[in-house]
């Protein structure tokens, strides 16, 4: 029955952007870059306007069983995971990353939104994907990946951060998330021969981008944000301050105390665009 509702809403939503597709003339069609669908692939999904996917552990729990479910329905792998508040990662093989991620995406959305009935829109779409074709990028990948909440100092060491597959791969199926989510550790026991080898190449790994450099900036912990942010308050209510007063506050936030603009939005009332636009005058 609750399938059959999913797949009607998903019919319903195809028609519509075929409606507006021709509208437009197809000109915005007509631009896309067609999508790999097939392969290895890492993929990421941020909230919308980087906002908490997130806000609970029994969201992160129930993403998790969907996740489980169109997996399975759909033959695919997942060899790896990380859930961080505003956004996830994946690590996967597939032979279509399209209905894949749709699926997921579709019917998370629809349990967060009878969760949270003020909420509407849950991810920014559309989701981002990068094909994998070499082994040595899926090992770049695998090692980003379980290494995230480390190297935003949500841990000191990866394997404390619950909300992965990090713990898994060498727990016999005795880790608390096996019951939710089964992971394809194919890779990982191939690649380790212990989880003390796994644990410390993901510890010590730093990714390097194109230009050759090192991210410098890191995400502070939200309860330092939020303490940061109470003494800049000195006891008043944010509401009650000047419109001034507020943008200093806000770039302090992101200079001094290093938060992201997810982080700001959560503390201060402004849009995510204004935050963007007072950070960048």
């Amino acid at each position: 029955m609750i399938e059959r509702k999913f797949e009607s809403l998903l019919l319903q939503r195809k028609v519509q952007k075929e409606v507006n597709r021709n509208r437009s003339g197809g000109k915005r069609g007509a631009r896309r870059r067609k999508r790999v669908v097939s392969g290895f692939f890492h993929v990421y999904v941020r909230g919308y306007q980087s906002r908490l996917v997130f806000l609970k552990d029994d969201d992160r729990i129930m993403f998790l069983i969907i996740t489980n479910e169109v997996f399975k329905e759909t033959g695919s792998s997942l060899l790896g995971y990380i859930l961080l508040d505003n956004h996830f990662h994946f690590l996967c093989k597939t032979e279509n990353i399209t209905r894949l991620m749709g699926q997921i995406m579709f019917r998370y959305t629809m349990w967060y939104k009878r969760q949270y009935p003020l909420i509407k829109s849950v991810f920014d779409t559309p989701f981002g994907s990068a094909p994998l074709y070499k082994s040595s990028l899926i090992k770049e990948t695998f090692l980003y990946l379980l290494s995230n909440a480390k190297r935003a100092n949500m841990c000191r060491v990866h394997e404390e951060y619950f909300w992965s597959s990090a713990n898994q791969y060498f727990s016999g199926g005795r880790h608390l998330l096996d019951k939710y989510i089964e992971v394809d550790a194919s890779y990982a026991l191939s690649s380790y021969s212990s989880a003390y080898i796994l644990n410390r190449e993901v510890n010590e790994f730093k990714p390097i981008f194109k230009d050759g450099k090192v991210p410098l900036r890191k995400r502070t912990p939200d309860d330092k944000v939020y303490s940061y942010f109470i003494t800049m308050l000195k006891g008043r209510i944010i509401k009650d301050i000047g419109h001034e007063e507020v943008d200093i506050i806000i770039k302090s936030l992101r200079f001094n105390c290093h938060a992201t603009y997810s982080q700001i939005k959560f503390l201060v009332p402004r849009s995510f665009e204004n935050i963007r636009k007072v950070c960048k005058t």
